[in-house]
């Protein structure tokens, strides 16, 4: 059948406001659809569908042929090895890349949109109804991703408000005059963050809070772009046992008594968390996505299983003496020694009554009770040191603090964590400019910016551990975040094997 070029330039828009009967009908005639029913949420619950989805990077294939249906009020954990797809599939779902071929649809209660790849040239460059974020928002599809994407210079309200959409104050005139607000959708907004953990963070900016406080953020913000399909890349990670617990909260009253529908990503450590919210298991292999309804509500596939941190428990395996200290606000340090690298004459890193301001506010150095009595902390050549605190302690600015302080420790390194590479360079540039070794596994010719989370951070990591003689002090911010279990492994061993013996400084969220 010919299609019009009015129906080839998409009509989703258009269609939102007829009644069901008519689109319907509009819709077969312009061939947009095939001639069968179209399965409403309203009266199926499918929200999200997909039928032979395909991707192809550099003529490899990466999904292939994946067929997936999404109905209202699921909770589906997406599962696979670092670099199976598993964000990829999420940016091909929500408009941020598009498909070789296969076709999305997309189910409101009054509307259906179908969209069909490879999209031809005048759909492509249609203006209404494309096949881009925006559009896909609309329909009530939203994500947030692995790395934080606040704006550092507005407030966190503001950037929960910023998703709000068809503002008034998104006109320059309405914006200048300081008309055209939503009080109520602030309020909601206001409330969300409460929900959340961040009550009286309201008016802080998106560059003073932690990465922990910055994935709250981002969640608030997309219930607020009117989320009716929600896509979570590592929602948990960086979060302390509060904001765990503030974050399940928040989206166990979503699903059960909004009907979201919710589809995680998220790191090995923190499956077990939402385990009594799973409805579903997708599983990302060699291109190909398995629903296996035998591990719905059941356990992990060995992944999973150990309560806490699993590297943490290989340092303690490997350790001759463990020693565990409370510091102050709730933070906990623990030694781990290990014989024949742990050397108490030699201290590496000596903190005595610091304290770190931002602005009027004391970061570092705070007592139990308010008072700024400074941090002392003393650190020994060769010592393991993983240091676990609550959301805005701090730690993230203590790092930098001494990464920056040439005066306390002349010879640091710091792998932040965030990305810390040139995304537009290859594997084989970054791994060059890091002074690492190249090998032909590292897929060199790839371009960084290309690679999926976890290989990012195995990466990093790599150049990271890069041998050096003189390396006294080896600082990691939340390392293991976006790794599976066998590249935790690996990191550990790199970490510890790499380099004679420096001290090594772990920052991670407290846990549950």
């Amino acid at each position: 059948m010919q299609t019009s070029q009015f129906s080839q330039f998409g009509m989703q828009d258009a269609m939102h406001s007829l009644p069901i009967k008519q689109m319907s009908q509009m819709l077969k005639t312009q061939g947009q659809l095939d001639p069968q029913p179209v399965a409403f949420e309203s009266e199926h619950g499918i929200v999200l569908s997909t039928s032979g989805l395909s991707k192809s990077f550099g003529g490899m294939s990466v999904l292939n042929e994946v067929d997936v249906e999404l109905k209202k009020g699921q909770f589906v954990l997406l599962e696979g090895e670092n670099g199976a797809g598993k964000t990829l599939l999420i940016n091909l779902l929500t408009g941020n890349l598009k498909p070789d071929a296969g076709i999305i649809s997309y189910f409101t209660p009054e509307s259906v949109s179908k969209f069909r790849f490879p999209l031809s040239f005048t759909q492509n460059a249609n203006p209404f109804g494309r096949f881009a974020p925006d559009t896909i928002a609309r329909l009530g599809v939203v994500r947030t991703w692995q790395d934080v994407r606040l704006f550092p210079s507005m407030t966190l309200r503001e950037n929960v408000c910023a998703a709000i959409s068809e503002s008034r104050r998104e006109n320059p005139i309405f914006g200048l005059l300081g008309l055209g607000g939503n009080e109520k959708k602030e309020l909601e907004a206001a409330e969300l963050l409460d929900d959340l953990g961040l009550a009286g963070r309201g008016d802080s900016f998106g560059d003073m809070i932690s990465l922990g406080q910055s994935k709250r953020v981002e969640i608030a913000r997309a219930v607020m772009a009117g989320a009716k399909v929600l896509f979570l890349d590592e929602p948990l990670a960086g979060l302390d046992r509060e904001g765990i617990a503030d974050v399940l909260r928040l989206l166990e009253k979503l699903v059960n008594e909004h009907e979201l529908t919710v589809v995680v990503v998220e790191h090995v450590f923190n499956k077990r968390h939402l385990r009594h919210l799973i409805t579903e298991r997708w599983l990302l292999e060699n291109g190909r996505l398995l629903i296996n309804p035998s591990l719905n509500g059941g356990e992990d596939k060995g992944e999973g299983k150990q309560i806490g941190h699993s590297w943490i428990s290989t340092f303690e395996n490997r350790a001759d003496n463990v020693v565990t200290e409370k510091l102050q606000r709730g933070a906990v340090l623990t030694r781990f020694q290990i014989n024949g690298r742990y050397d108490q004459s030699k201290p590496v890193l000596e903190l005595n009554n610091l304290s770190i301001r931002r602005g009027r506010r004391t970061v570092i150095g705070l007592s139990d009770s308010g008072d700024e009595d400074g941090l002392n902390l003393v650190l020994h050549a060769g010592e393991i040191a993983v240091l676990q605190a609550p959301n805005g302690w701090g730690k993230t600015t203590l790092l930098e603090y001494i990464n920056g302080a040439k005066q306390v420790i002349p010879h640091p390194r710091y792998l932040p964590a965030k990305d810390s590479l040139f995304l537009g360079l290859s594997v084989e540039e970054n791994l060059e400019l890091g002074r690492a070794r190249y090998t032909a596994v590292d897929e060199g010719n790839k371009t960084a910016g290309k690679l999926s989370g976890g290989q990012r951070r195995m990466l990093a990591i790599k150049i990271f551990t890069v041998v050096d003689p003189a390396l006294c002090l080896m600082m990691l911010d939340e390392p293991f975040n976006a790794l599976d279990t066998a590249h935790v492994q690996t990191s550990i061993n790199l970490i510890l094997d790499n380099n004679p013996n420096p001290a090594i400084l772990i920052v991670e969220p407290e846990r549950i």
